[in-house]
């Protein structure tokens, strides 16, 4: 299987009510990027999904996605104190895309593939953007003493890891570790020994850089802390304790690093994070989204 076979999937999931009319400016924007990371990914990839819930599907109906599959219906009907955890729609892809029983890639909505991805990367059984150690201080937000008094339930988190790995990259070549860790992933979050963690209150607004140092006696959350642990630090554990090769397309977790990366080897690559909320950045995917449906995203129009 050659590079542009590989399928690539988005997935979203609103986990609130929305008027579909009345689009909030956080959708609005989300759609404009969806556009872009979908126009980029399709130059590269035969096969661009979308993964979604039935009521929020009306929303990406007019990208050219080859197929969008409603697969997250189940999301809606479960406790609400889960809607901290936005990465469930993400191993809940991982899941899916893995009955195909074929490589596939994730990437988040803000992940544009200018240039294709790097052979190298396919080369192993995961690859994701880049390792994030979590004994370094830059990291101090994974807070991993607390994870361990968090949860009593640890799946493949037994032993600790020092890295975590960003999935806004994340490529699947070894599609049993895929349902193994999707499967894990799903079983760890809402095990019932590991509830304790919704007594914490949810800061809805912690989500970038303003990061809570939580206790053990904490009142509140960070959305972003609970996805750190079931999403980013639990398949670095699942990686080791499966023992599977994984590479990173940025082994630095250092930005200027990598931008020197990406510049010397010419990879068009970009993970926008909390850059998204940039007056500036929201204002230059809108422009780039009404280009690409201008061009009823055309190939080389952008």
């Amino acid at each position: 299987m050659n590079k542009r076979e590989i399928d690539i999937y988005l997935s979203y999931w609103v986990f609130d009510e929305f008027d579909p009319v009345n689009l909030s400016d956080k959708l609005i924007q989300m759609l404009d990027r969806t556009r872009v990371a979908y126009y980029f990914a399709s130059l590269h990839h035969e096969n661009v999904y979308m993964v979604t819930d039935s009521k929020t599907k009306c929303l990406f109906e007019d990208i050219p996605f080859t197929d969008i599959f409603v697969e997250l219906d189940d999301l809606n009907d479960m406790d609400t104190r889960y809607n901290r955890y936005w990465s469930i729609s993400k191993i809940k892809t991982v899941e899916f895309a893995a009955k195909k029983e074929r490589p596939f890639i994730h990437i988040d909505n803000d992940v544009f593939l200018m240039t294709e991805l790097p052979d190298f990367l396919f080369e192993a059984d995961v690859f994701c953007q880049n390792p994030e150690p979590t004994n370094d201080p830059e990291f101090v937000s994974y807070n991993i003493d607390t994870f361990y008094k968090m949860y009593d339930y640890l799946g493949y988190a037994k032993e600790r890891v020092v890295n975590a790995y960003n999935t806004g990259l994340l490529g699947c070549m070894n599609i049993d570790f895929a349902k193994k860790f999707a499967a894990s992933a799903l079983e760890f979050t809402f095990h019932k020994d590991n509830t304790r963690i919704l007594e914490i209150e949810h800061e809805k607004q912690n989500y970038n850089n303003k990061f809570l140092k939580i206790t053990e006696s904490s009142k509140n959350i960070s959305g972003l802390q609970a996805v750190l642990w079931n999403e980013q630090y639990y398949i670095g554990c699942a990686i080791e304790q499966e023992g599977v090769k994984v590479v990173c397309h940025f082994n630095s977790h250092d930005q200027i690093e990598n931008l020197r990366l990406k510049n010397k080897n010419g990879w068009g690559y970009s993970h926008l994070m909390s850059g998204k909320e940039d007056p500036r950045i929201i204002n230059e995917m809108s422009l780039m989204s009404n280009k690409i449906i201008s061009c009823n995203y055309k190939h080389g129009c952008i």
